[in-house]
């Protein structure tokens, strides 16, 4: 009996191999034949735009023509890939900043800015002199080191020289020692023991009038010179709004000199009407009934959400989300004549292979063919080129990416990845992934972490693991369950022990991992690697083996 639970013990880490690769085969191959035969089947789930039957899928079909590319959106009627660029709509159309993702611009005006590392300032894009920028007028400065000061139409930037000090017109002062007095409705600066700088009774207190407000018998320190009351506050008309009833009132960030209270909320004028409903104050588009109810035109463009709907010309198309691009059963388009697969935009029909990219299938031992992110590439003109998200990256551009992204970006001195971000080492530091605004310490760690689906066929076919973060510690990245696969002789062998990561001395190079989820690392380049290929840990395994194996 001892030695039958002897042999068991011995051989239970490799049948425990052998069972996971036996089910994750036969797992994932009835799941991709299940796919194909999906794939090849008619789908009844069509909806009519501009005359044309269409599924209600990712991809779209407008105006009678046939768009190819899954990853496409539309600006007006444009054509554009909101992975490589940035639509900004205004009034009467829209335009397309190229070289800058969605993913992390905000639209200035007419044209699309990385918020990371500019600011847009009453319509300009201005480099940020600091981490903690605000604008002044069409200026910026940086909160920690510099002051805006004078009235809201005549703006000037000082230098801070203590956090004591405070503005009084164009001017500074320090409250300790000064105090700041209206003479002649002009703002004047003197000395603390001026006759100005008297004090005055607030209910059952006296304050001192050069630097705190008496607001419904409430003492309150001034933040600015010119600071007024709302409510039993105080707060900077240039900057923030006073909103609400009389007894009722709260202060608002002021986003825009176009910012107008609307009751107790804010709108922008530019986009929006406050209008008196039934309800009370209700805040609608520009281009509602309300706003047309007070004689406003009716002329305005139709809204849509870029995140639910594409619009092109008179067409607004039901679009899922990029996350949901590939999961599901692809359907069908019908565009004048022709069917099509939604998510790869053109007719297939070739043989039929177990492997998709997205719903397009595809031999996966073709150096020629590389599948991003549900995106098929040919790789005849470009053949070492890597997946960003779902483009293709050249040697003059950048990839970054964290756990759940990966965004591309112009090459450009002096910037580094932090996770998906790519930020100005003059005014950020990283850490695991962490943006910090503080002094750089000299050096700007690499992230150790990888896109599975650009490893070459060495590393990829040779020795990784996958495991579940346990923990993430200064010296190394703790995981579980691990599994050692071999691609090449298609095997996978569990450890018996939790197993760390090393990753050196200070744990900022790092990766910003989700403990409790499944990675892929490799202990020899100390690499951690995510697949936005597949969707599961089983689905990647598959692939490892099958590109690496010569009898699958």
């Amino acid at each position: 009996m001892q030695m039958i639970q002897t042999g068991f013990g011995m051989l239970t880490p490799l049948a425990f191999g052998l069972v996971y690769l036996i089910c994750s085969l036969t797992a994932v191959r009835a799941e991709a034949d299940k796919k194909a035969h999906v794939a090849s089947s008619g789908d009844s789930n069509r909806t009519t735009c501009m005359e044309i039957q269409r599924h209600n899928n990712t991809a779209v079909c407008c105006e009678n023509q046939l768009y190819p590319a899954a990853e496409l959106s539309y600006c007006g009627e444009k054509a554009f890939n909101p992975e490589e660029a940035t639509c900004c709509p205004y009034e009467n159309g829209s335009t397309i900043t190229e070289g800058l993702s969605e993913k992390v611009s905000a639209c200035c005006g007419l044209k699309a800015y990385d918020q990371l590392n500019q600011i847009c300032c009453h319509g300009t894009i201005l480099v940020k002199p600091g981490p903690n920028a605000q604008c002044c007028d069409k200026k910026a400065f940086d909160v920690d080191e510099q002051m805006c000061c004078g009235p809201l139409t005549n703006k000037t930037i000082l230098t801070k020289e203590s956090s004591d000090h405070r503005c009084c017109g164009q001017n500074s002062f320090n409250p300790t020692t000064q105090c700041c007095c209206s003479i002649n409705e002009s703002l004047r600066i003197r000395s603390k023991d001026s006759r100005c700088c008297e004090k005055a009774d607030c209910g059952q207190n006296t304050y001192n009038t050069s630097d705190k407000l008496c607001c419904q018998s409430t003492v309150v320190s001034k933040n600015v010179s010119n600071a007024q009351c709302c409510g039993k506050q105080a707060f900077n008309n240039d900057t923030q709004l006073c909103c609400g009833p009389s007894d009722d009132k709260i202060i608002l960030e002021r986003i825009s000199i176009d910012h107008l209270c609307c009751g107790r909320n804010r709108f922008d004028t530019n986009k929006e009407c406050c209008c008196l409903t039934k309800e009370g104050l209700q805040i609608q588009q520009i281009n509602s009934s309300c706003r047309r109810d007070q004689g406003q035109s009716s002329d305005a463009p139709a809204v849509f959400n870029p995140h639910i709907g594409v619009c092109c010309g008179r067409c607004v198309s039901d679009w899922n989300p990029s996350t949901d691009q590939l999961h599901g059963p692809p359907g069908q388009h019908s565009c004048r004549t022709k069917v099509y697969r939604p998510h790869a935009g053109i007719i297939s029909d070739g043989p039929r292979t177990p492997h998709f990219c997205g719903s397009k299938a595809y031999n996966i031992k073709d150096p020629g063919m590389k599948c991003c992110a549900g995106t098929l590439h040919n790789l005849t003109q470009v053949p070492e080129a890597q997946c960003c998200g779902a483009i293709l990256k050249n040697k003059t551009n950048v990839c970054c990416l964290s756990e759940h992204m990966e965004v591309l970006y112009s090459n450009k001195t002096g910037f580094e990845c932090c996770g998906h971000l790519y930020y100005n080492t003059s005014l950020w530091s990283c850490c695991a992934g962490t943006l910090s605004a503080v002094p750089p310490r000299g050096q700007h760690p690499k992230s150790i972490l990888r896109s599975l689906g650009n490893l070459n066929e060495t590393d990829l076919c040779g020795k990784l693991q996958v495991g579940i973060v346990e923990r993430d510690g200064l010296n190394g990245i703790v995981f579980n369950s691990v599994l050692i696969i071999h691609g090449r002789n298609a095997s996978v062998i569990p450890r018996s022990a939790l197993h760390t990561l090393s990753t050196g001395t200070d744990g900022c190079s790092n990766a910003k991992l989700v403990p409790g989820k499944s990675y892929f690392f490799d202990d020899v380049k100390v690499n951690v690697f995510t697949d936005f290929n597949h969707d599961s840990i089983l689905q990647s395994i598959y692939f490892i083996i099958s590109k690496c194996h010569t009898n699958i």
